[in-house]
């Protein structure tokens, strides 16, 4: 009886140790967007999403001026748009080099919105370090940003961390395979085809400006004009180059 006694105490001391354990990790883990439903988690929550669309937009309107890139290029004509061909060769940027960029971008740039949060002087809030990222998908340019924030009020804490799916209404993968599909055409053909460019343009329902660079050793610069991806009610332009 001794013996069966002792083995019920250690498994009841099992049992409410391994409870313990459980307790300890589950208030030590930080849920990804707790109590979102308090109305100051959502003013903040709000408040950074905005941040994060204004900013993104912006890249993405930058890109569109310098060929997908927000650096510019060493191989850049005088108003540095970037060379798709040069000299024969074809020095495109793939998609995943231009969503790269985007999300620095974002990266660098949120804080100047943000601003320290002074738009919340009731609350104190501590933020981690951010991490984005950005993907061109059909008719949307998606940003997500993993943003660790602590939110304090009296004695009340809350936290934010998952920002996703912020979208920018710009075709950008339409317009980057149109962008393809001249860059292939011009390399190595040694003139330029009008008819060619107008048929690649009808065909995927944007305009194609072709312009040559005030500095006629600069060649040419291209730029893809797409009415239904707008920002500010103003059309989506694509420029990258051609010598």
């Amino acid at each position: 009886m001794l013996k069966k006694a002792q083995i019920s105490a250690l498994v009841i001391i099992a049992v409410l140790v391994l409870a313990g354990v459980g307790i300890f990790f589950i208030f030590q883990k930080k849920p990804e967007n707790k109590n979102i439903s308090d109305e100051d988690s959502r003013k903040v929550y709000s408040f950074v999403e905005n941040c994060i669309r204004e900013k993104a937009e912006q890249g993405v309107y930058y890109a569109g001026m310098t060929g997908g890139y927000i650096k510019i290029q060493t191989l850049s004509n005088d108003k540095n748009v970037a060379y798709y061909v040069y000299e024969n060769n074809s020095y495109i940027p793939k998609k995943e080099k231009i969503e790269k960029e985007l999300a620095n971008y974002l990266s660098d740039n949120l804080g100047l919105c943000l601003n320290n949060f002074s738009d919340f002087p009731g609350l104190e809030i501590k933020s981690g370090e951010i991490q984005t990222g950005a993907r061109i998908k059909n008719g949307v340019v998606s940003f997500n940003a993993d943003y660790p924030l602590t939110i304090i009020k009296s004695n009340r804490t809350s936290y934010l961390s998952k920002f996703e799916n912020i979208e920018v209404p710009i075709n950008l993968e339409k317009i980057y395979s149109v962008a393809e599909k001249i860059t292939q055409g011009q390399r190595g053909s040694g003139f330029l085809c009008i008819s060619c460019i107008n048929k690649i343009a009808v065909q995927n329902g944007v305009y194609v400006e072709v312009s040559e660079s005030v500095l006629a050793e600069d060649g040419y610069v291209f730029t893809i004009i797409d009415e239904n991806s707008r920002i500010n009610d103003n059309a989506y332009r694509f420029s990258f180059a051609v010598l």
